[in-house]
């Protein structure tokens, strides 16, 4: 093999490697996110007694009137309350200041206690 194809050859290998530490890397994040999700599952508390399992249009009063308003808009009086969600988000949110973009991400939030894990991905540049 001539200097021309060992150059080739080590290109490709680096190619190669790159591409596998990405998988990697993409893999490990994945685990770590779904294991901070387990954490926030194993911690979710039961409803303290006496404690409201729907929502009541009299807990708002006291509230900004525009916080009211969306309240009444999207809520019905007596429906169950959300305790736990999963977001999926797109797009991109500027990050100005630490550098870069956060490319989409998922969002894992309990109010029991109150916990959230946000997983993004993110681009420098």
């Amino acid at each position: 093999m001539n200097g021309m194809g060992w150059s080739a050859a080590g290109i490709g290998l680096m190619v190669a490697a790159c591409a596998g530490l990405v998988a990697f890397g993409r893999a490990r994040w994945a685990r770590a996110t779904q294991a901070k999700v387990a954490l926030l599952e194993a911690a979710k508390l039961p409803a303290p007694a006496g404690l409201l399992q729907v929502y009541d249009a009299n807990e708002i009063e006291g509230l900004p009137t525009p916080v009211q308003r969306y309240f009444r808009a999207v809520l019905n009086d007596g429906q169950p309350l959300i305790t736990a969600a999963t977001f999926e988000l797109a797009g991109t949110i500027n990050m100005s200041g630490r550098g870069g973009v956060a490319k989409g991400g998922q969002r894992y939030f309990d109010g029991r206690p109150t916990s959230l894990v946000y997983a993004f991905s993110r681009q420098t540049g």
